[in-house]
């Protein structure tokens, strides 16, 4: 009966990952989670501001890793991006989003962090398959998000020489 928490909890204990790093991928997942289970709060209910859990943390904490299955993972993505009509600005920047937050959500699921917390707890039984297994990313096409330089790097390397050299 390992719940959401207790999963998380132990990936902080043995996964060999910074706190940082964990805190970072928790709270993506809790927010799949969140969204599957529809728990929604706001406020002091949400965010207690102190070292106390909030309601909101308790309730998606306590809930069971195994009902968290790839096809609601899925269908949570599909519902998460289809607030917005297709073609849209602000459907580009949820599916954006929406990546962004399954690929940090499921690097609490990596092998190597699975191999180092079942190296600690060979019992632990986790479910099969795994919240993440399977689920794809939503394809990305070109935007604003995606850098391309417009400098030439030999021609400013050459300048460079030029004025440095006085040639």
């Amino acid at each position: 009966d390992l719940t959401v928490g207790g999963f998380i909890d132990l990936i902080g204990q043995h996964g060999q990952l910074d706190p940082s790093t964990v805190y970072g991928y928790a709270s993506r997942f809790r927010r799949v989670v969140s969204g599957i289970r529809s728990i929604k709060m706001g406020g002091a209910d949400k965010f207690s501001g102190g070292s106390i859990r909030s309601r909101w943390r308790q309730a998606v904490d306590s809930t069971l890793l195994n009902s968290i299955t790839p096809e609601k993972v899925s269908t949570w993505r599909d519902v998460y991006v289809g607030r917005h009509p297709s073609g849209s600005e602000a459907r580009t920047h949820c599916e954006h989003t929406v990546n962004g937050i399954l690929r940090n959500a499921r690097a609490l699921f990596a092998k190597r962090v699975m191999k180092r917390v079942l190296a600690k707890c060979s019992d632990l039984a986790l479910p099969a398959p795994l919240p993440f297994e399977g689920v794809e990313f939503i394809p990305e096409r070109e935007s604003d998000y995606f850098y391309t330089s417009e400098v030439d790097a030999k021609q400013l390397i050459d300048d460079a020489f030029k004025e440095l050299t006085g040639n």
